[in-house]
């Protein structure tokens, strides 16, 4: 890069503590330095000393040593003068050869600006007029290149040559948001495609292609960049409750680094460490805290975890690298009761922190940090009001100019208690080993006892455990519900349960509950649920109803097919599912009416109110029962179960069932029944329920 004004490179990770050994070893030549005005006195400049810029010197019995760019500082932090922008500072990244990016908003002319600065020569040496502010600065390549990303229907980058103010465009073949990181070492921009589940990369010449495929994870979270690339991810993993295993992954080898907690707000790096920050309300609910799980970056195990000394109130931002001991946070309130801004350097690995006493007041409108490599220190830039644009300032940080006074009140590490699973109690082994049977050759989890919590935690109903039961034959029932559930199952096509799986793990999973515990008896009260918990497709279901082949649990695993199928292949289309329902008519969304006896529509002819009559009219029934009427996903599930469930006739005696060849004799019904067959085949490969009614046939046989 071409600069104007004084600059010698010093080489890699040159160190500011060899001064005092370069003094006293070696023969020193010294040019003019950059101007830096000192903390707490921003009106007088002050000439900061005299750089030692050759790049090595030999002296006899000593090895060659090397000059870092820039003096030692006078002051922890220190502003400077040549740092000109106009607009208000939105975004400060670590750019190359040295040199800070950052872009600025002028909100009076609606324009923005990216800016690259060189704190060696105190010069701005570059600037790029952006169109308008939907513009965002991404960062840098090592060639001086600008990455901008222009906020559009289509992803895009505009990439700005060093001495170019026309970018080349990159327009990105996506419908949605994509977030563009920045690999300066490498020339290379990254970004995540959730439509081909890959992480995609763009060179400096434009060109686009595949990085690597996703398929591993059940979900992407965020890249990092610390002179190396890191990606938050989650993995489908059956150790945990909610069937999802979080963490953070090396983007150079896919290697796992070290697991993510539940609830992680941020993830900083710093050089040995990666720390998990999260937030949680306190006791009381009136505060929040903020807390710090540090694990070391080797190992990925997390040892260690800190309380931050903020402000229960703050905003909070935390920037970290990876070759760096420190990270920083900076904390910030603007309140009635409060308003502050406070800036903490943070030793993760010692547990100890400083207030570095930079004075942000309420006059600072926005703040953005980076660390330099190279330069070994930070870079904070700011924006005060005071003018019609506010006053931009930058400042230069020294982390081994500050007392690190503050220890960091230690907390117990950051467990992820999603991976404590409740067991079933010792009453309840044969049940368990039973349901261990059942779990090997069917391809689905069982939830037996006290176990439904393991489920519960993600229903919006509580659960009535079995064990809670103190009748001396709750052992001996629940056996008989389990084997009923067997024979429940056994209807279903060879494989079915496995489609529900991912990448082999998790799937389907029953809760067998004794009840849903409903206080309110205005409340809906449901006999069974369904839900879909991350790797999991959850069911509850009282296990009473296992008795003849369960029409709830038919129910609702056509609610957990419907989830499936809709995540593969795209939900039902609502539209063309209304045009089977009568003209005017409308489901009416409301549980807890349904509750408390509102059941009827006028509008909606029901098949349980006409098969009994003694002439039955085939063309009037849409829908199977009231309770087909309270939602599209309801009325499916009806009809499914339906085929499966029995009636007791008085007249006779017997038991009958309204089987699928019932059902398509009303024509409204088998239209309904038809949808639903293309629509699910094309995940099972077959109309399933038409194999289990063959395969009831035969186990009737």
């Amino acid at each position: 890069m071409d600069r104007s004004g004084p600059y010698v490179s010093g080489g890699d990770n040159m160190n500011k503590r060899i001064f005092a050994i370069m003094a006293a070893a070696a023969i020193l030549s010294t040019v003019s330095c950059s101007r830096v005005m000192p903390s707490g006195n921003r009106s007088e400049p002050v000439t900061a000393p005299a750089a030692e810029t050759t790049a090595a010197e030999t002296v006899t019995g000593t090895t060659a040593v090397a000059i870092p760019l820039m003096p030692p500082m006078t002051e922890p932090y220190q502003y400077f003068e040549g740092f000109d922008v106009s607009g208000s500072v939105r975004s400060v990244f670590n750019g190359s050869d040295n040199t800070i990016a950052v872009q600025a908003d002028d909100y009076e002319t609606g324009m923005s600006s990216c800016y690259v600065f060189d704190p060696v020569s105190d010069k701005m040496i570059r600037s790029i007029q952006l169109p308008d502010t939907n513009y965002r600065l991404r960062g840098m390549f090592s060639n001086g290149t600008v990455i901008v990303e222009k906020m559009a229907e289509k992803p895009t980058l505009h990439m700005y040559p060093e001495g170019s103010s026309k970018p080349v465009e990159i327009i990105i073949s996506s419908d949605y948001y994509a977030d563009f990181t920045v690999d300066m070492m490498n020339d290379l921009v990254y970004w995540y495609d959730r439509d081909e589940k890959s992480i995609m990369q763009v060179n400096d010449s434009g060109k686009i292609s595949k990085y690597m495929s996703c398929d591993r994870y059940w979900d992407f979270c965020q890249f990092s960049y610390d002179g190396e690339m890191f990606f938050e991810a989650a993995e489908i993993s059956e150790n945990t409750l909610d069937g999802i295993e979080r963490g953070i992954y090396s983007l150079s080898d896919g290697s796992r680094i070290t697991g993510v907690p539940v609830g992680t707000g941020s993830i900083v790096f710093t050089k040995d460490n990666v720390t998990a920050v999260r937030f949680d309300l306190d006791a009381n609910g009136e505060g929040s805290s903020t807390y710090l799980s540090v694990a070391d970056k080797n190992s990925g195990k997390a040892e260690k975890a800190y309380r931050l000394p903020l402000d229960q109130f703050a905003n909070l931002e935390f920037k970290g690298s990876s070759k760096s001991d420190h990270g920083i946070a900076i904390s910030y309130n603007s309140g009635m009761f409060s308003d502050f801004r406070d800036v903490y350097l943070i030793d993760f690995k010692k547990g100890m922190a400083v207030n570095t006493g930079i004075e942000l007041s309420s006059d600072v409108q926005n703040i953005s940090c980076c660390y330099s490599e190279n330069i070994g220190r930070w870079f904070i830039g700011l924006t005060r009001t005071g003018n019609s644009n506010g006053s931009r300032s930058l400042l230069m940080l020294d982390p081994d100019m500050f007392e690190f006074d503050t220890e960091l009140e230690s907390s117990e590490v950051w467990k992820n208690d999603d991976h404590e699973f409740t067991k079933a109690g010792e009453g309840f082994s044969q049940i368990r080993k039973e349901a261990d049977k059942i779990e090997s050759e069917f391809g689905v989890r069982i939830l037996v006892g006290d176990e439904v919590m393991n489920s519960e935690k993600y229903s919006q109903y509580s659960f009535i455990s079995t064990e809670e039961n103190t009748d001396s034959y709750v052992i001996e029932n629940e056996m008989n519900n389990v084997m009923e559930l067997r024979k429940t199952l056994s209807l279903y096509p060879k494989g079915f349960f496995r489609h529900f799986r991912t990448n082999g793990k998790c799937g389907l999973r029953i809760a067998l509950v004794a009840d849903f515990d409903i206080q309110d008896p205005f409340r809906f009260h449901p006999l069974g649920v369904s839900y879909n918990t991350g790797g999991w497709y959850d069911i509850a279901v009282n296990s009473s109803t296992m008795y003849e082949y369960g029409g709830t649990l038919h129910h609702e695993i056509w609610h957990s097919a419907e989830q499936l199928v809709g995540k593969r292949f795209g939900e039902i289309d609502e539209k063309e599912w209304r045009k089977l329902d009568p003209e005017g008519f409308d489901y009416y969304y409301d549980f807890d009416s349904y509750a408390s006896g509102d059941r009827s529509d006028g509008k909606a002819p029901l098949l349980l109110t006409d098969v009994y009559q003694i002439e039955k009219n085939y063309d009037i029934p849409y829908f199977i029962s009231d309770y087909s009427l309270l939602t599209p996903m309801e009325d499916r599930a009806t009809i499914i179960e339906q085929m499966f469930q029995w009636y007791y006739d008085e007249e006779t005696d017997e038991m009958y069932m309204i089987g699928e060849d019932e059902l398509r004799k009303y024509p409204h019904l088998a239209a309904k029944l038809d949808f639903l067959a293309d629509w699910s085949e094309q995940e099972f490969g077959c109309v399933y329920w038409e194999e289990m009614l063959r395969n009831m046939e035969k186990a009737a046989a």
